[in-house]
């Protein structure tokens, strides 16, 4: 009876382990910066790592819009192309880019690991964002990248960037339309009011009705299979069909689009920013606006985002808010 009372001694080696972790963890707390991420202390002999930003672009709360992450590469940094395709792999963001503020550059990057061959908008959004936010004052900045030079600017609530207006609301060749009907899931005809294929045929887009565009129902499998070497397919439809939650402006919306792009791994995108050089100078003329004043976009997407745009000389500029939600340090590669 006496030996029951005394604590066994897996349980006392437990309770020392329990109090060594709880001191140390105190210990860690009590040391640790509140300065952020780029104030943590780093282990003596540690490689060299990356501060990242997780910025969900076209929204103005965090987990809604388009989520990119941004990688800032500190000096020395041996940033291969490998070891930037493993981080945006890791990250399974829908991209990734990696800013040199030393160079002045930045590079963007899929999920998949390969670097995107097109200027993606949401992302470029995104390094203006990440980039303001660790030099507050700073409101216009230019980067060059694999496409150009890109402007960004910050107007104190949206975020602004240029984009080349290449071939604007020009339509090419016309799809089938039954077999646009199908991939949309429209029973009629009628509900389709233009169709063809844009950007020199590097994107399918359509125009259906207000009722047709809340009624949507795509086959992924049959916009894959039309959508063979070509980036997506968007549809368009005039104001705002489908009431959503995340919209803070519904009443100020021109129109709605849905961009699906299943063969760059992405079914549905959440918010995009480059198919606003086709959108923006199609619907200016549609609606009989003035070229160059704002044009509002609701991007139906399960998260949503809301875009606007404007066009100026050969660039339509597409701008956005942006809120940030996680941030971290990418290790680097070994040394």
């Amino acid at each position: 009876l006496q030996t029951a009372r005394q604590p066994s001694r897996s349980r006392m080696i437990c309770k020392s382990a329990s109090s060594m972790f709880a001191n140390m963890l105190q210990r860690s707390v009590v040391a640790a910066p509140r300065a952020g991420v780029s104030g943590l202390p780093r282990r003596m002999g540690a490689k060299a790592a990356a501060d990242f930003q997780v910025v969900d672009v076209f929204t103005d709360a965090a987990y809604n819009g388009n989520p990119t992450c941004v990688c800032f590469l500190p000096a020395g940094l041996d940033a291969s192309d490998a070891w930037m395709s493993k981080v945006a792999m890791e990250t399974s963001q829908p991209s990734t880019s990696f800013v040199d503020t030393g160079a002045g550059s930045y590079r963007i990057f899929y999920p998949t690991g390969k670097e995107a061959p097109l200027l993606s908008g949401h992302s470029t959004l995104g390094v203006a964002a990440a980039l303001m936010r660790r030099a507050p004052g700073e409101t216009d900045v230019t980067l060059s990248s694999m496409y150009g030079p890109v402007r960004m600017t910050f107007d104190g609530t949206m975020y602004e960037i240029g984009l080349p207006l290449g071939t604007g609301a020009a339509i090419d060749q016309r799809p089938p339309v039954p077999k646009v009907l199908r991939a949309l899931g429209l029973r009629d005809s009628a509900e389709l009011l233009n169709a063809g294929s844009v950007f020199g045929g590097k994107f399918l887009f359509a125009e259906v009705t207000a009722a047709a565009f809340a009624g949507l129902a795509p086959d992924v499998s049959s916009i894959h299979e039309m959508t063979q070497g070509m980036f997506g397919f968007f549809v368009t439809a005039a104001g705002m069909p489908s009431p959503h939650a995340a919209c803070p402006t519904p009443g100020a919306v021109d129109f709605s689009v849905r961009n699906f792009m299943p063969r760059l791994g992405c079914d549905e995108d959440a918010a995009t920013g480059s198919i606003q050089a086709f959108l923006n100078p199609y619907w200016t003329a549609k609606l009989g606006r003035d070229p160059g004043a704002p044009m509002m976009c609701w991007q139906n997407s399960r998260r949503g985002g809301l875009v606007r745009s404007r066009l100026q000389g050969t660039s339509v500029l597409v701008a956005g808010q942006c809120a940030f939600s996680f941030e971290g340090r990418a290790p680097g590669p070994k040394l």
